[in-house]
């Protein structure tokens, strides 16, 4: 019976180590490998692109159909969601991939427009950008906002 406590323990702290080990880098730069994050993006939208679903494209709204492209909101500070390559202009990350993956099975091209966080959610209700993609939580404050 110890024996098995000692083996789920030790088994805990094996999983534990490598998630752990997983999610940490110790340079607080983006390297090369955004460059390979970008190549792999480019590599699955392209992918993405050919196969649009007709019916995904017939629920885009009339303004972002007729831009041919989706505006969003994000604050490109919050590394590996979202985050500025290297070149200090480009939106890159994990949400940055995910959300053009699936903008791509509408036909819609991407903008990212760096912004505050806290003007995200307001920018989307004025109209300057369509959608806020930026690790957003769910909160009291963000559950009763107005549409």
């Amino acid at each position: 019976m110890a024996r098995r406590h000692t083996l789920t323990y030790l088994a805990g702290i094996a999983v534990a180590g490598l998630a752990l080990s997983a999610c940490g880098s110790s340079s607080l730069t983006p390297t090369a490998t955004t460059a390979a994050s970008k190549a792999a993006s480019a590599a699955t939208s392209a992918a993405t692109a050919a196969s649009v679903d007709p019916a995904l494209v017939a629920k885009i709204p009339a303004k972002i159909k007729s831009a041919g492209k989706i505006v969003i909101g994000t604050d490109a500070t919050y590394q590996p969601n979202e985050y500025l390559d290297t070149d200090g202009k480009t939106v890159i990350g994990m949400d940055v991939e995910l959300f053009d993956a699936a903008m791509a099975k509408f036909g819609v091209k991407t903008e990212w427009v760096p912004s505050a966080f806290d003007s995200i959610i307001l920018g989307v209700g004025s109209g300057k950008f369509d959608v806020g993609v930026s690790s957003f939580s769910i909160n009291d404050e963000r559950k009763h906002r107005p549409p």
